[in-house]
């Protein structure tokens, strides 16, 4: 069992707190949590930015994926019906793309 010093004879609470606060222990571990939690914050934003990156790459690449398929259809012989079908697919990934 960790016996705890007698900090104060007097019963004052508010007196006791402030001399425990003054400890150089109390001063650290204080810092350490103040430490953690910035650390933390900054993971939390790292990760969020990743996720937009990850998102703003998939997006550039079905972009990507689908202008190439459009200019196939305009080089090649698939003709009108060809194209309104690879625009429809190329709307509906933008609208997967806005959703994520």
């Amino acid at each position: 069992m960790i016996e705890i010093p007698r900090v104060c004879p007097q019963p004052d609470l508010h007196e006791c707190v402030d001399v425990l606060l003054q400890f150089p222990l109390t001063q650290q571990a204080l810092a350490q949590e103040k430490q953690r939690e910035m650390f933390e914050e900054l993971l939390d934003g790292s990760l969020m930015l990743l996720d937009v990156c990850t998102t703003a790459k998939y997006a550039l690449l079905q972009t990507k994926e689908y202008t190439k398929e459009l200019q196939s259809i305009l080089h090649g012989r698939r003709g009108a019906e060809g194209l309104a079908n690879e625009f429809r697919k190329y709307l509906t990934s933008r609208k997967v793309v806005r959703t994520r």
